[in-house]
């Protein structure tokens, strides 16, 4: 019997040991090993799709998913008089870099990886031991303040970080706790246009008691349509559709302002300094191009906001998933290691991001420069402290004025474009949205759509 205890004893020891280096292998090793990579990624890196699809391994058929516009088996079939979709902003432009470093960014997750609510090991924040819960993976946490500190585009000393399932839910989060010291209720919520459109879908949604759409923030300053003790003010820099850069319209000490920085990363925007706000947003979306991952972050500097929004987050969705939090962990440690760990050229992701919007930008540039029916959004080279260099524009998006009083968006797609109408940002039909964050065959059929557009311009002056 005593014989048997030992060896029982000893099974469960080494068990533990093999549980314990498991652990160590997602944790430290750049990957879990060839073999994993090879199950998991090697057919679908394989599968050519003709260089205009992609092969997702979901656990069913192997089959392309083609971009926009092509179709057949392997997406070797361009549909003529196809509609280019410029309208939808997913961040696929990084896919190319991604493939290449799959490999350092990998996620090996076992069946039994994190399956209670809360997470047990806490982080460094001093929030910590105020709240009985934690849903934040302490890795994760550290992940996101150094890549802050390596950018230097936010300060993140003395800032509590709130985890969100994307940044919209930071938005809900935010909203609901500045609006609980307002004297008059409902109050507002105003951004200044164009604006994101989202923000009022959000708000109509959340409608209540406490707060309701207040529409532009200009306008309503200057009318003083509400008392400002009783105003959230949405502000978005860079800021989407028009990637301009402004300050607040409502200002002193009891301002209430949620800073949407989504865009302040150096692959779209020259990054000026950190910023010191009291509430900002960000999120892996913009920042990796992993919009599907739905992770979202805010950094904020009071206790009592930070403890409301924590509470937002844990009462409407019980926390973030972890196995998002463990790809988003890996993803920003891969980039990390680009930039620090003495990584090539090849390897850092903000260099490849800024490179490729760059040259689009330069593109559409080009095109729209010999039109004077359409112009494009003028944006300024402009020193950037990260790159420690003077950079030309890389927005994300192209923000197209028709000159003349006409509906741009139907002209826009009677010339095979779907981009998103300037009335969807509170501004007038005049203007349309293009999406230059896609893949680069979509950007490239949107590009030779507008030459095409403008060509038929020129010829018929």
């Amino acid at each position: 019997m005593a014989a048997r205890e030992m060896i029982l004893s000893a099974a469960v020891c080494l068990c533990s040991i093999a549980a314990v280096r498991l652990m160590d292998l997602y944790w430290d090793s750049p990957s879990p090993g060839p073999h994993w990579m090879e199950r998991e990624s090697g057919p679908a890196l394989r599968a050519s799709c003709s260089g205009h699809g992609r092969v997702f391994n979901d656990g069913s058929d192997l089959a392309c998913e083609c971009s926009d516009c092509y179709t057949g088996v392997n997406c070797s079939e361009l549909q003529h008089g196809c509609m280019v979709d410029a309208d939808a902003g997913d961040p696929t432009f990084l896919e190319p870099f991604w493939m290449e470093h799959g490999a350092d960014a990998g996620v090996f997750m076992p069946s039994w990886y994190r399956m209670g609510y809360s997470v047990k090991k806490k982080g460094s924040s001093p929030a910590h031991k105020e709240l009985p819960l934690v849903y934040v993976i302490k890795e994760l946490e550290d992940s996101i303040r150094e890549l802050h500190e390596l950018v230097g585009n936010a300060v993140v000393k003395d800032k509590y970080l709130v985890l969100g399932t994307g940044s919209m839910q930071l938005v809900a989060a935010a909203l609901n706790a500045l609006s609980d010291s307002f004297p008059e209720k409902p109050g507002a919520v105003v951004t200044r246009a164009p604006y994101y459109m989202i923000y009022k879908l959000q708000v109509d949604v959340l409608s209540s008691s406490k707060f309701q759409w207040g529409g532009d923030a200009v306008a309503a300053f200057e009318k003083k349509a509400f008392d400002p003790s009783s105003v959230v003010e949405l502000l978005a820099a860079p800021n989407n559709p028009d990637t301009s850069i402004l300050e607040p319209v409502y200002k002193g000490t009891n301002a209430k302002i949620i800073h949407d920085k989504a865009y302040y990363w150096p692959h779209y925007t020259a990054i000026a300094g950190a910023l010191d706000e009291d509430v900002m947003l960000f999120s892996l979306s913009k920042t990796t191009g992993h919009a599907g991952s739905r992770i979202g972050w805010a950094l904020v500097r009071d206790i009592e906001v930070y403890k409301k929004m924590f509470m937002y987050i844990a009462v409407s969705t019980i926390g973030v998933s972890r196995e998002s939090q463990l790809r988003a962990h890996r993803l920003i440690k891969s980039v990390l290691d680009g930039y620090q760990n003495g990584g090539s050229h090849k390897a850092r992701m903000f260099d490849f991001g800024y490179h490729t919007l760059q040259s689009r930008w330069q593109t559409l540039a080009e095109i729209f420069k010999a039109s004077t029916r359409f112009s494009i959004q003028k944006v300024d080279s402009q020193h950037c402290s990260f790159f420690k260099k003077e950079v030309s524009p890389s927005p994300a998006y192209a923000w197209i004025r028709c000159e003349q009083e006409e509906d741009c968006h139907s002209i826009f797609a009677a010339a095979g474009i779907n981009g998103r109408p300037g009335r969807a940002f509170g501004a007038s039909n005049r203007y349309i949205r293009l999406c230059m964050i896609k893949r680069d065959d979509e950007f490239e059929l949107l590009a030779g759509k507008l030459q095409a557009l403008v060509d038929t311009e020129l010829t018929n002056e």
